[in-house]
């Protein structure tokens, strides 16, 4: 079989040279994980057998997910070391990502997800048409991330009809309180009406694709929405503001 290409000068089990002692890559991965994906468990049973293999210690984290447990683009992978997402693996390539990334320090070209229309930034991976939300963060909230998203988007709403003129503000204030764990029950009601009725009768098709990640979120995890109706937000402190706004990652 075919190894994946890599920009690496050696090639393990074949005699051109040995593997580093010392790991070279990130030895951090952050998985996709939903409890009805096969494809997922299987590649994650691979990574832990092919690093058992390398003689390496590899640590193999769930990232925040939120999808529909079957998808065509993954299982997708999380390199936090690097601030890089791969996606569409086969358990047969976890030897090549062992291998190459890992102990290498060498990318997977045809693994890597560098478009701009999936990758936000490299904290947030989100594939409107799989239905995927993907953070290399574990201490990033799901919710807050989909409402990132919005926000990053609804800027550019003309506010020719009234679901974008109307519901933006008020999703925007909705998520605002979701965020602030002042949130209601109502609320949550009107947020997944809002959601739907911006899909379903805007002008254009730009309200239903800013509210796409939000409609994935109470699709897919309505846990997270009703815990912080409950409970407020499990990852209080982390908002995820654009890069060079203050947080984590501004100077």
């Amino acid at each position: 079989m075919a190894r994946l290409a890599a920009a690496t000068p050696w090639e393990l089990g074949r005699g051109q040279k040995e593997a580093p002692r010392e790991p070279l890559g990130p030895t951090r991965l952050l998985l996709c994980g939903h409890p009805h994906c096969q494809a997922a468990a299987a590649f994650k049973a691979a990574l832990a057998r092919e690093s058992r293999n390398f003689e390496m210690e590899l640590d193999l984290a769930e990232a925040p997910t939120a999808c529909q447990g079957r998808c065509g683009g993954g299982p997708y992978v999380g390199l936090a070391q690097w601030g890089l997402f791969f996606g569409g693996f086969h358990p047969r390539e976890a030897a090549d990502l062992v291998a190459e990334t890992c102990l290498a320090g060498r990318l997977l070209f045809p693994r890597l997800l560098i478009s701009p229309r999936t990758v936000t930034d490299h904290r947030v991976l989100y594939i409107k048409d799989e239905g995927v939300l993907l953070l290399l963060d574990q201490r990033l909230c799901l919710l807050k991330a989909a409402a990132y998203l919005f926000r990053f988007n609804a800027a550019e709403s003309c506010g020719k009809c009234a679901p974008c003129r109307l519901g933006v503000p008020r999703l925007a204030t909705i998520l605002r309180r979701f965020e602030t764990g002042q949130a209601d029950e109502e609320e949550l009601a009107e947020l997944k009406a809002l959601t739907q009725m911006m899909a379903e009768d805007a002008y254009c098709d730009f309200a239903g694709k800013i509210t796409a990640p939000l409609r994935l979120l109470w699709q897919a995890r309505p846990e997270f929405l009703q815990q912080h109706l409950e409970a407020g937000c499990p990852q209080a402190g982390s908002d995820l503001v654009p890069l060079g706004e203050g947080g984590p990652d501004a100077e």
